[in-house]
């Protein structure tokens, strides 16, 4: 496979991840949908690791420890990133809450802007496009509210240090990179999530969706397809970071990014195709304009 198509599966694996995601935080509550995924995702990329070894293929201990730091750093701020994003997606129309977060591939530029990089024609131009995009959903009342917003905003930045870093860890080592990424995050959530049970503060699962709340294994049933929804949601988005960091060695960081960045396009057609979701004209054209200016961007 090319560069080119395996950035173009990143972006589809994320896209469907990001709907599956959204929908069911929205039915078991970000933090056990936060756990269900980071916890799916890192099991599925160290059933990669054995089979791989179990092939003969076995990992460089010294390139996963050389690609450790950078992995640990996207791990913190896709944590970060997914945090924001779902909050987002349970408050507000994913169509909107994706692309916003889709922004984050403008990270990497403005962090060139700050080391004295100059920005192309082309970039300057995505930027404006952007900014206007957004400007638009903010203007837009009724597309979603400022939180929302802010949190998208949120969500953005921290996968744009993800996407810097997780770049950096995958010239070392593909694998390394996406599974240590995941070896960061799982622990992260899962130590939140206990501490939050302690606190009583971890919302139950089934309490949202309608069903057998009486009982505790009536809320666990009740959340079951939910969390099988989640489940694969994690183990989707573990498999795009691997598809793009395959991507990041066999094409350029921005014609990588800028195909990867398609995926709140993915998860905007399938709000709009499964669930229903339906946007303002003004949203939809400011929607429009955040992701081709992100990808122009990228690709500048």
């Amino acid at each position: 496979m090319t560069g080119w198509s395996m950035a173009l599966a990143a972006a589809l694996t994320w896209g469907l991840s990001g709907f599956l995601g959204g929908h069911t935080c929205r039915r078991i509550g970000v933090t056990p949908l936060l756990v269900v995924t980071q916890v799916s995702g890192l099991s599925v990329l160290l059933l990669v690791t054995v089979v791989l070894w179990a092939n003969g293929d076995p990992p460089d201990p010294g390139l996963w420890r050389q690609a450790a730091p950078w992995a640990v750093v996207a791990g913190a701020a896709e944590l970060v990133g997914f945090t924001a994003l779902y909050c987002a997606m349970s408050s507000g129309p994913m169509g909107i809450a994706a692309p916003v977060a889709g922004l984050g591939v403008l990270v990497p530029v403005l962090f060139g802007l700050l080391t004295g990089v100059d920005p192309t024609s082309w970039q300057l131009c995505g930027l404006g496009l952007a900014t206007a995009g957004l400007a638009l959903l903010a203007a837009d009342r009724g597309a979603a509210t400022g939180r929302t917003l802010a949190a998208a905003v949120a969500a953005g930045v921290g996968f744009g240090v993800a996407l810097v870093a997780l770049a950096q860890a995958a010239q070392l080592d593909e694998l390394a990179a996406g599974t240590l990424v995941k070896a960061t995050t799982a622990p992260l959530v899962l130590a939140v999530w206990l501490v939050r049970r302690r606190r009583g503060a971890a919302i139950r699962p089934g309490a949202a969706l309608g069903g057998p709340t009486g009982s505790r294994s009536g809320r666990w049933i009740g959340a079951l397809p939910w969390v099988v929804a989640g489940i694969v949601a994690g183990g989707l988005d573990a498999v795009g970071n691997l598809f793009f960091a395959l991507a990041r060695t066999r094409t350029s960081l921005p014609a990588a990014a800028m195909i990867g960045s398609s995926d709140p396009v993915v998860t905007a057609l399938l709000a709009r195709w499964w669930i229903g979701e339906r946007l303002s004209g003004r949203a939809r054209c400011g929607t429009v304009a955040t992701v081709v200016g992100a990808a122009v961007v990228s690709l500048g």
